[in-house]
């Protein structure tokens, strides 16, 4: 049996500091469609896209960065680890900035933000490894 895809149901957004940078970021996650993975979309650079995949992993030391192009976003398991836990397998991430916030050093506030934004399946599935 396979999973569902899932998105995030309704746009939500979380703000704070960089942990490395020290840079106030916004970040907004946005419904994305069935396929499309989940990709952080640097809005502050015309909307330059960076898949959240293992071949888009620039940095591994202290945080986990993901780039394209010389243009990365640090900062990224917290937020990733919550996607997985809530089983979002599309979603877009706007972010301003080159880190995510930090907030409290954990993934519970985006749980607590995905949560918010509720979860809607795809009506497609994604094969389990």
């Amino acid at each position: 049996m396979n999973a569902q895809r899932k998105t995030i149901n309704t746009p939500v957004s979380i703000s704070g500091i960089g942990l490395h940078s020290g840079i106030y970021t916004t970040v907004k996650l946005k419904p994305a469609g069935p396929g499309s993975g989940i990709t952080f979309i640097r809005a502050d650079l015309d909307g330059l896209r960076i898949p959240a995949l293992q071949a888009s992993t620039t940095a591994l030391d202290y945080a986990t960065t993901v780039g394209r192009d010389d243009v990365s976003v640090g900062t990224v398991e917290h937020l990733l680890s919550a996607l997985m836990a809530s089983g979002i397998t599309d979603v877009d991430i706007h972010i301003n900035g080159p880190e995510v916030p930090i907030v409290d050093g954990s993934a519970l506030p985006f749980m607590h933000l995905i949560d918010a934004g509720g979860v809607r399946q795809l009506g497609t599935e994604v094969p389990l490894l």
